[in-house]
């Protein structure tokens, strides 16, 4: 009798062209909503000012100077190219704090979209439809930009883009699970993740030289996403009507049956009921260990957070050429994903995390000595001072993310992931929310936003020295605290008699 194989062999080998297509559209609508983050430096575009003196010269100026100027100023972009949601809505001076509002809303969309996906869990059976149609949704409402232009609509357009997004990207990975064959969903994540760096480096070549926000918004990302979702629907429907594929879905669902049966995929688990929160809601209320542990990591997990959003905040005000800016930081991502891998093959993580946030928060705390005025043209070494601590931040959330997700099960037993990934998440898109309206008050002060930044990875830093950590692979529940003296003293007597009793017939 031959033992069990340890690599996973895939029982379905032969699968049909459709669903290859299908996987595709799936990553290609992943990709191309890359422009949530990638595109804001470009939407939010804001030049150089020069102010107008009372002979009617230019002179270059600060953004206070200009709106403080009785004669007024003038916008001088570098990127012709660029027509940015700033000068279609005259977002300057007192104006400039709707922009924050913009951002603030597309990240509340955010927040809204992951309690909806924690108490509201998307059946299995439906999933498809919430995928496919937020495509369409999302296409449908960027479009109509083109011809609703006020900035009410910009409020709507970005909380939807980013709500369907965050339910998209909460979905997507389970859906593949639950949809293709094990030869496909294997490595379906990693395959996912390649489509948004690679679309987004065409999305930097292609805004080169076609970078208004209409054609940001509508051509390279309203349009496309409409097309995936009206072809998802009509591939989807095609599949469910044609007896081959009806019979290979049926083939998929014994594949899953069967590998899980041989534990080689873990059966899921739905621990998203309210009753699964509240148990473990207690745990974590009783055990100090849990508890700590769970504030450390959210800690953590919100400084990558701030990282990278507040550097996408910040690449459209950084010297040096916007579209070298923006090539180099995604480049610099696809970099950092491959450095992850080897990091958790071969160190020591907690000394990882320990060592990465306080040179995040070292090289961040550092720009407090960095001018923020980015009047001047840059020399090569400001621009490298300048640019540094993008290229930290996207480097560092690319590697942290994946050291805290394989960290975890050092440091929480299994059943408590839901809930340890919940509360983080939950207190990152919090902490997110702040960054425009952070960065808007840092820029009156005329102070980079990334000390900020820095100071809050300094704490992470500190903090991730006390992680205790659990019996590898134990998925016992950490003992819970002992009785305070006043706890103690509320115990009744027929309580402390029934506890005699019961250690009288241990001893026993």
């Amino acid at each position: 009798m031959h033992g069990s194989s340890s690599t996973k062999t895939p029982i379905i080998k032969n699968v049909p062209k459709l669903y290859y297509l299908k996987f595709l559209l799936l990553a290609l609508g992943y990709g191309f909503n890359g422009t949530t983050f990638t595109g804001i430096p470009f939407l939010f575009y804001r030049g150089k000012m020069n102010c107008i003196d009372a002979n009617n010269n230019l002179y270059s100026c600060s953004t206070e100077q200009a709106c403080a100027n009785p004669y007024g100023f003038v916008e001088q972009t570098e990127y012709p190219q660029i027509g940015s949601i700033v000068s279609l809505l005259d977002l300057y001076c007192e104006r400039r704090v709707l922009e924050a509002w913009i951002q603030t809303l597309g990240q509340f969309g955010k927040l809204i979209a992951y309690v909806i996906l924690i108490f509201f869990p998307v059946k299995k059976q439906i999933k498809e439809y919430v995928i496919f149609g937020s495509f369409i949704i999302v296409g449908l409402v960027l479009m109509s930009l083109e011809y609703l232009q006020e900035i009410e609509m910009f409020f709507i357009a970005f909380f939807t883009w980013y709500l369907l997004f965050s339910v998209f990207y909460g979905l997507i990975y389970t859906h593949i699970t639950d949809v293709y064959p094990y030869i496909i969903s294997e490595n379906g994540s990693a395959y996912i993740n390649t489509s948004w760096p690679g679309i987004m480096i065409v999305f930097i070549a292609y805004s080169y030289f076609f970078g208004t926000w209409e054609n940001i918004l509508i051509q390279f990302t309203g349009i496309p996403l409409f097309l995936i979702g009206v072809s998802s629907f009509a591939l989807k429907f095609y599949m469910e009507r044609n007896s081959e594929y009806i019979n290979f879905a049926e083939q998929v669902q014994e594949e899953q049956k069967q590998l899980q049966s041989q534990q080689e995929i873990p059966v899921e688990i739905n621990q998203s009921t309210m009753e699964k929160l509240k148990e473990n809601y207690q745990d974590v209320k009783n055990n100090k260990q849990l508890r700590d542990n769970l504030m450390i990591w959210s800690l953590g997990w919100t400084c990558n957070g701030l990282c990278y959003f507040g550097c996408y905040f910040q690449l459209n005000t950084l010297q040096g050429n916007l579209y070298l800016n923006n090539l180099m930081s995604t480049l610099f991502e696809v970099l950092a994903s491959v450095m992850a891998v080897i990091i958790v093959m071969r160190m020591n993580l907690k000394n990882v995390i320990v060592t990465t946030y306080f040179i995040i928060g070292f090289s961040f705390t550092s720009c407090i000595f960095v001018s923020n005025d980015f009047s001047q043209n840059p020399s090569f070494s400001s621009l490298i001072i300048n640019l540094s601590p993008v290229v930290i931040a996207k480097v560092s959330y690319e590697i942290m993310w994946t050291v805290l997700i394989k960290y975890q099960n050092t440091v929480f037993a299994t059943k408590y992931h839901q809930i340890q990934f919940s509360f983080s998440n939950m207190v990152a898109m919090i902490a997110c929310n702040a960054i425009p309206f952070y960065k808007y008050f840092m820029e009156q002060l005329n102070l980079s936003p990334f000390i900020g930044y820095g100071l809050f990875c300094l704490a992470a830093s500190y903090f991730s020295t006390q992680f205790i950590e659990i019996q590898s692979g134990s998925q016992q529940e950490p003992l819970k605290e002992p009785l305070k003296k006043e706890e103690f003293q509320n115990i009744e007597l027929d309580e402390i008699y029934e506890m005699d009793q019961k250690l009288s017939k241990i001893q026993i």
